[in-house]
């Protein structure tokens, strides 16, 4: 996003998509840019803007790989489904173990997906890093905020799994 091009009102969803994509070090930036072209015109969306933290390294990448992977993202959200539903439905052992296999899978992908978007951002792929990746993933499932703002591109945050036992 350019520091200087204001940015016409009716175009705010496409700046925020804009704003989320560029690299945390410039997010500060093109965030009080946007802001600055919104005060001359919407006063209550530059408030908004304003008040949007710049995403974590992790979250940032996460973000790359909701924009440029969405099939595989929708893999996850369908894996997390279909786990559900073998709970909820008490399909068997078998059942049961394959979905989770199946799950296990999308994130381990998804995971390295955002991985190798930290390694072409410069940003380390720490262990830690993948582990808050894989963490936020696997949370998914459970927050529906948090999937939302993922599945649009604009994740503001790590996410930690709702229980001990939701790890992948």
């Amino acid at each position: 996003m350019e520091a200087s091009r204001p940015v016409p009102p009716d175009s705010l969803d496409d700046a925020l998509d804009q704003l989320y994509s560029v690299s945390p070090e410039a997010f500060t930036a093109a965030r009080d840019a946007l802001v600055k072209s919104l005060r001359t015109t919407d006063k209550e969306a530059a408030a908004a803007v304003k008040s949007l933290r710049k995403p974590p390294v992790t979250a940032w990448a996460l973000n790359q790989v909701a924009r440029s992977h969405p099939d595989d993202l929708a893999a996850l959200v369908a894996s997390d489904a279909a786990l559900a539903q073998s709970q909820r439905e008490g399909g068997g052992r078998e059942a049961l173990a394959g979905a989770t296999a199946a799950r296990r899978d999308v994130i381990r992908r998804l995971t390295e997906l955002a991985v190798a978007a930290l390694e072409a951002g410069g940003h380390p792929a720490s262990p830690a890093n993948r582990d808050r990746i894989a963490q936020t993933l696997t949370s998914l499932a459970a927050d529906e905020k948090g999937r939302a703002a993922l599945l649009g591109g604009r994740l503001t945050e790590d996410l930690t799994p709702a229980s001990l036992w939701e790890t992948s």
